[in-house]
């Protein structure tokens, strides 16, 4: 019906052949098309595609005067390398913890019956997510803690976004709206601004806090810069040490808690395991004083198998390595073979000067046994909690001789659990380290109290790995009717 009437508007007879009707249409799309592809390239090359400066104009380009230009945040960006985005995601944990801890320490000294509550305001970058992780800590440890948004969510960057989606799904209070308020009943003022990245609008509002918070006599402490490689400090026995559940966990419940917290509320795997070496790299350092102390000199051996315990060994020894004390690590298996939050932790050690032996070959024993039979402190981080069956070959080796070398003095310090051990009954798999201290996480398992669990684990502490309080809540809810 086309070609017809557009013949009849040029003048031409209606009824035509329909071979020149069709040669007619086909001119006319063709006029359009070209036309049309005309309009978008006139349109292009009108628009910059950048934001040019004087130095990098041409002739033509539209220029972004400089004091325009200076106005523009900078909008945060993830690393596309996995092990920069774990590097920073390792540093966001760790400050957040140790900030935390440390100022709950200084509310505590100021006044114990009644700490004062935390008012914590993040940026849309590193330092916003860090602020908003301490909030998840201050919860932890008992503290009326809040966040405030110094952007609005849009504008987060993906750490400070996976952050506050951790704080909703916890059911922390969180201000999304930057607009500035006075604080009531708030003993310290914590900022993560990222100011870098705020606009004019949002860091006159920042100053605005700021300076009320000054007239109000509140404490403000400012983070102003984020440094990927940031290290814990040494631990002391004065460090306020954040809670876990003292609640006996069966071995499907700590999968399960593992499972919600990843899946339901955000928490990235290598937070929850940066936070479990971390405090088992406390107990481990204040043994090897005790060691040293004692013989003169502490030779630390880490053993580290190729899943999630051996990713928290890593861990271990990084730490460790950072507060002075070098480790001797071996990893039962190849490194290829190794969970990859596991295997990102071992590169970041390599990367920190501690040489990571594989073993592979039986050959390997006889210099594995040497170190053991040398050290002061082992760690056991071989076999976790989801271990079941029977312990057989290289484990099993392996096993043996840290009982081995406890029997002529060397003290065992197993992470989450002893290798080996059924954390349901208490009895070993098969071969089981006997350890003189287990550093267990989240909370304790009904195998340490049962059975032969009680000699197996030695002496239980039992360390916090960064999850949010309201797992625990939500676990222990009543089912609904019906």
């Amino acid at each position: 019906m086309l070609a017809p009437l557009l013949a009849e508007s040029f003048g031409m007879p209606g009824r035509g052949d329909p071979t020149q009707n069709a040669i007619m249409l086909a001119a006319v799309i063709f006029v359009i098309m070209v036309t049309g592809v005309y309009g978008v390239v006139v349109l292009l090359k009108r628009r910059p595609s950048r934001l040019y400066t004087e130095e990098n104009a041409g002739p033509q380009e539209i220029v972004i005067p400089p004091e325009i230009l200076a106005r523009i945040p900078a909008s945060p960006q993830a690393p596309a390398d996995g092990l920069e985005r774990h590097r920073r995601l390792v540093a966001i944990e760790n400050c957040a913890r140790d900030h935390a801890c440390r100022i709950a320490r200084e509310l505590l000294d100021a006044s114990p019956e009644k700490p004062g509550a935390v008012w914590l305001l993040a940026g849309p970058g590193p330092l916003g997510a860090i602020a908003m992780a301490m909030t998840r800590h201050f919860d932890s440890m008992g503290f009326e803690a809040s966040a405030q948004l110094l952007s609005f969510s849009d504008k987060l960057g993906p750490e400070a976004l996976a952050q506050r989606k951790i704080l909703q799904a916890s059911r922390l209070k969180i201000i999304d709206s930057p607009a500035p308020r006075r604080l009531k009943g708030v003993s310290r003022l914590v900022i993560g601004g990222d100011v870098a990245m705020l606009s004019d609008a949002r860091r006159n509002d920042l100053k605005r806090m700021l300076a009320w918070a000054e007239e109000d006599g509140i404490a403000a402490e400012v983070f102003d810069e984020f440094s990927e490689r940031y290290a814990s400090p040494p631990p002391s026995p004065d460090d306020v040490v954040i809670p876990a559940s003292a609640e006996a966990f069966s071995r499907e419940d700590a999968r399960m808690i593992d499972s919600l917290a990843q899946q339901a509320f955000g928490m990235p795997g290598g937070a929850l395991m940066e936070n479990a070496g971390f405090w088992a790299a406390r107990e481990a350092y204040f043994q090897a004083q005790a060691v040293e102390q004692e013989k003169g000199r502490a030779e630390i051996v880490v053993l580290c198998g190729r899943g999630n315990n051996g990713g928290d060994g890593f861990v271990v020894a990084r730490h460790l390595l950072s507060w002075g004390c070098p480790c001797d690590v071996f990893l039962l298996g190849l490194k290829e073979k190794m969970t990859d939050d596991a295997g990102l932790n071992l590169k970041l050690l390599e990367e920190a000067g501690t040489k990571v032996t594989p073993l592979f070959d039986e050959s390997q024993w006889p210099q594995v046994e040497e170190k053991l039979n040398g050290a002061g402190l082992i760690v056991d981080a071989l076999l976790g909690t989801g271990m079941h069956g029977s312990v057989r070959d290289a484990a099993a080796a392996a096993i043996e001789r840290v009982n081995a070398a406890q029997a002529k003095g060397a003290f065992v310090l197993a992470i989450d659990c002893p290798s080996g051990i059924d954390c349901n009954s208490g009895e070993p798999l098969g071969a089981c380290v006997r350890a003189d201290l287990t550093v267990t996480f989240a909370g304790n398992k009904q195998g340490f109290l049962r059975g032969q669990g009680p000699g197996l684990c030695g002496q239980i502490v039992i360390a916090d790995i960064g999850l949010p309080r309201e797992i625990y809540r939500r676990r222990s809810a009543p089912a609904p009717d019906g």
